[in-house]
């Protein structure tokens, strides 16, 4: 036989998909391809489009890269909290809105976004498969500001005059996303089959085929990117503080104080510095994904506002 024939394999396949149904309603549905063309920041440009998305590494050991990457596009919906007012957002649907409870709760409130995030995800029943790669293959990304410290602990202070004009907490609820494997050289594509009631299972795993074949797609584009210039010399970048630097050395004596007098055994001294920026969030990340590869590192982009991080540790992990 002439040339190569491609064998598109999935997982599960419809059969088993059929089989999977009866025993919950959101099943992933996935499909293997070589990742000796693509990394994860190539495939995040192509696959990012216009939408809220994320892309997750990891460097362990300062030199060695980890084993899964993460890049999520196209979320299912986003759940933002900004002050007292907590709003739901779904593609074709109109938006869902609650006030965050301040008193003892009445209708129309909730605790704050992390109980409508509870509430989304605990729409469903995920049926678990072990032969997935890596520990994420969907469900909520996002970020929790330190303001929120205010809506667990009432005693603490808002600070006048220091609002950074930036939800309190934001998550994607992602439902397709790929993982890269590096040390297999492989790339999952998934998808979140979600069966609603009267669905028919054989319908919905091949509409969650066609949405894979259209993610092979997009990664099948080449790539519309110009490399990034490394300068000799870094160009200066004026740069403002929320604190002045009379107060910020004051709070430093004052905590050193605290301290001596056993109050406490360690803080914090921060500031929040501002710049103007040009450059694209992804051209960020690339730079500081450079100068400081790290254990956690990530770009989380939204609606008006992108987050770039690098972290030497996690926070927390719960594993069963």
């Amino acid at each position: 036989m002439d040339g190569l024939q491609a064998i598109t394999m999935h997982f599960p396949d419809q059969a088993e998909f059929r089989r999977l149904s009866r025993l919950g309603d959101l099943i992933p549905v996935t499909r293997r391809i070589l990742a000796d063309f693509d990394t994860p920041v190539s495939a995040y440009q192509k696959l990012r489009g216009r939408g809220e998305s994320f892309l997750f590494e990891s460097v362990e050991g300062g030199e060695r890269l980890g084993r899964y990457s993460f890049v999520g596009f196209g979320p299912r919906a986003v759940i933002r909290q900004r002050g007292d007012r907590v709003e739901l957002t779904e593609a074709s649907r109109m938006p869902e809105s609650w006030d965050v409870r301040r008193s003892p709760r009445g209708s129309g409130e909730v605790k704050d976004a992390l109980e409508v995030v509870e509430r989304y995800l605990g729409r469903y029943r995920q049926v678990p498969i072990p032969e997935l790669p890596g520990r994420f293959t969907g469900g909520a990304v996002g970020f929790i500001g330190y303001e929120y410290i205010h809506d667990v602990e009432a005693v603490v202070p808002v600070p006048p005059g220091d609002d950074p004009d930036t939800p309190t907490v934001c998550f994607l609820i992602a439902d397709q996303l790929l993982v890269f494997d590096r040390i297999a050289q492989m790339i999952t594509l998934v998808v979140n089959a979600r069966l609603a009631p009267g669905h028919d299972p054989d319908a919905v795993w091949k509409a969650s085929v066609e949405r894979l074949d259209r993610i092979e797609r997009l990664l099948a584009r080449p790539l519309q990117y110009q490399p990034a210039r490394l300068l000799a010399r870094t160009p200066p970048v004026e740069f403002s503080s929320n604190v002045e630097r009379e107060r910020f050395l004051a709070n430093v004596e004052r905590a050193k104080e605290y301290i001596h007098a056993g109050d406490i055994i360690q803080v914090v001294g921060s500031q929040r510095f501002s710049a103007r920026v040009r450059a694209a969030p992804l051209d960020v990340y690339r730079a500081a994904r450079t100068v400081n590869p790290s254990p956690y590192m990530f770009l989380l982009e939204l609606e008006d506002m992108a987050l770039v991080g690098a972290s030497p540790e996690i926070h927390v992990r719960c594993e069963s």
